[in-house]
């Protein structure tokens, strides 16, 4: 399990520094989020101890719950765990209705310079708009 320090951030030049970074799920396995850190703080949507596929109702409530914070400057992360997780991600963005979504995906095999590499990556934001 990945410590996530939750308190203030620091003073930053980053433009993303009022943001928050969701985060479906967090995973047993250790996980590299240095990279998504620049875009905001980070906050996992769900814990490990949230069974999606077991309780989906309870893991939906506490998603829907969880982005009525959700911001136009924030981001969210789809970062592996259980697949239903992203599934009820995508009905609580459904059932919101939020005019625009900001997501970081992975860019995997390449550094920050665009150079190659077999075993690293870095997040980049897309932005998606669902409604007209």
């Amino acid at each position: 399990m990945q410590n996530i320090d939750t308190s203030p951030m620091p003073k930053q030049t980053s433009r993303f520094y009022n943001s928050t970074v969701f985060i479906t799920h967090e995973s047993p396995r250790n996980r590299d989020f240095s990279s998504a850190d620049k875009y905001g703080r980070l906050e996992f949507i769900l814990s490990q101890n949230d069974k999606p596929s077991i309780t989906p109702g309870d893991c939906y409530l506490k998603i829907l719950s969880c982005l009525e914070k959700y911001q136009p400057q924030d981001f969210i992360i789809n970062a592996g765990g259980d697949p239903l997780a992203p599934i009820l991600l995508g009905y609580a963005l459904a059932k919101l209705q939020l005019p625009k979504v900001k997501f970081l995906r992975w860019n995997k095999r390449r550094r920050e310079d665009g150079s190659y590499s077999p075993t690293e990556g870095y997040y980049v934001p897309v932005e998606f708009s669902p409604i007209g």
